[in-house]
């Protein structure tokens, strides 16, 4: 619904691309059809082992390098200050790289805006602020029904739960949004001052 707009035409002295998807791009590698950036922010193991597999937001959601269907090879670990790594990355805001006409590979704004092949400058992801998803999961939230809940949910080719929880609620917008920026605010809302501490118990040196 709304967003933050990024062009192909990134180059050092603008602000055009987006510079998120750098911060969780793998460090030093270059791959198809994840791409190359600074290796921060991997996934939390907690998250990956919570989410239930059955659910196909979750392998939408998040890059697991030991999964051969994810179809990727050669990831190398250990790399240069690569950070805090799991082996899992989230797939929302990263560098997306193709196979250029000579066989090599480069960013895929380069194949169909032929962009400068820099990879720091080359992402035109927009970044979501918000989308119809959360603005369904908030009716939810608010009037204590499974609406909006279980609209998200048909949507993800899940069955419809039959009554609202805040447990369900707050499951739900952790999955479906994951990745989206909203996670910290969340926790500050249903737990307040506690919310340190729920994070502290959750946290790894990375996202949960």
């Amino acid at each position: 619904m709304f967003v933050i707009r990024h062009s192909p035409s990134g180059t050092y002295d603008n602000n055009y691309s987006n510079q998120i998807d750098i911060y969780h791009g793998l460090r030093d590698q270059k791959q198809i059809p994840f791409g190359q950036g600074w290796g921060f922010g991997p996934v939390n193991p907690v998250l990956y082992n919570e989410w239930p597999d059955h659910d196909l937001r979750k392998k939408g959601s998040i890059y697991n390098v030991n999964d051969e269907t994810e179809g990727v090879t050669g990831y190398e670990w250990g790399g240069d200050m690569m950070w805090q790594e799991t082996g899992f990355w989230e797939k929302k805001y990263m560098p997306i790289n193709v196979e250029d006409e000579n066989g090599e590979i480069v960013n895929y704004n380069v194949v169909l805006y032929n962009s400068l092949q820099i990879f720091s400058v080359n992402n035109s992801q927009d970044i979501v602020l918000i989308c119809f998803a959360d603005v369904l999961l908030m009716h939810s939230e608010l009037t204590k029904i499974t609406e909006g809940i279980n609209r998200v949910r048909v949507r993800a080719k899940l069955d419809p739960i039959a009554s609202y929880s805040e447990e369900a609620l707050q499951q739900e917008r952790r999955f479906e949004l994951a990745f989206e920026n909203v996670r910290y605010y969340d926790l500050l809302r249903w737990y307040g001052k506690e919310a340190g501490v729920v994070l502290k118990k959750n946290m790894s040196g990375a996202k949960i």
